[in-house]
């Protein structure tokens, strides 16, 4: 056999276990690992099952917390949604207001415009008399007039819109009330 291969099959049989290292040396190492693994396992494992049980005691715990917070954002979420109705309704009432003041802010003009002469009217005739000029209204005084003012407004437009003429002297109406 030096260098020569035998063509008998059985002597190949006989001989070949001779050329393979022994299954032990081969299998030992992996498992030797393997039982390593599965000593550190037995001792892990224990400990993650008791930690996965205290969590899943705990979660269980939450629950009824969890269901009172979600019915409580519920509850916000439908008073926001009603607080967003009320500011999209003032929105329109503070329009309403402000198309008031532009249509009264020319007669505003107006009315000043005819009581100037009257004031220097009123200076002339009592010249002597002390004069005691409001240095300003009170705040009760300017809201109750701002309120009045929209008031008045908001019956003109309605008037306007429903095609009343009481107040056109010319269509049977009173005329302006002063």
């Amino acid at each position: 056999m030096s260098g020569e291969r035998s063509s008998d099959a059985d002597e190949l049989d006989q001989h070949g276990w001779l050329r393979l290292p022994s299954l032990g040396k081969i299998l030992g190492e992996p498992l030797a690992d393997l039982v390593a693994a599965a000593a550190f396992l037995r001792r892990v494992l224990p400990e993650i099952a008791a930690d996965l049980g205290a969590i899943r005691t705990h979660v269980g715990s939450m629950d009824p917390e969890m269901m009172g917070m979600h019915a409580s954002v519920e509850r916000i979420e439908g008073q926001m949604g009603d607080l967003n109705g009320r500011i999209e309704g003032l929105a329109q009432r503070m329009a309403d207001v402000e198309r008031a003041v532009a249509r009264l802010e020319p007669h505003v003009a107006d009315v000043n415009l005819a009581v100037r002469p009257l004031r220097r009217a009123r200076a002339r005739m009592w010249p002597l008399q002390e004069r005691v000029e409001p240095v300003g209204e009170s705040a009760e005084a300017i809201g109750e007039s701002a309120e009045a003012i929209v008031e008045s407004a908001e019956l003109s437009e309605k008037r306007a819109e429903l095609g009343s003429d009481e107040d056109d002297p010319a269509a049977g109406g009173s005329g302006p009330r002063l």
